[in-house]
């Protein structure tokens, strides 16, 4: 899974495509990744398919919370934004080769 760090690379460094279904990442280089408005999870149910994209990082904030990166698809103007959330919830992985 990314780090933080690695989430706020692409927030900072690359450009952002809002999709139908999430958004498309370019770097400069050229190279893009898509992330889905995959929702969340709670109690084996899955929340807001295709309203909002919550991912995990692999870095803990707080005893209980993770970073997650999060955005909205209907927001035209919402820029993705690094937070936190309860490890209580499910977010999507991204996986990272290196």
């Amino acid at each position: 899974m990314p780090t933080d760090a690695e989430w706020r690379e692409l927030l900072t460094n690359c450009t952002w495509t809002k999709t139908s279904s999430g958004n498309i990442v370019t770097g400069p280089n050229g190279n893009y990744i898509t992330l889905p408005c995959g929702g969340d999870f709670m109690d084996d149910k899955c929340y807001n398919s295709g309203r909002y994209g919550y991912y995990w990082s692999s870095n803990l904030y707080g005893g209980n919370n993770s970073y997650t990166l999060y955005f909205y698809s209907s927001a035209a103007s919402n820029t993705p934004t690094l937070t936190s959330n309860s490890r209580r919830y499910g977010c999507n992985v991204r996986g990272v080769c290196k």
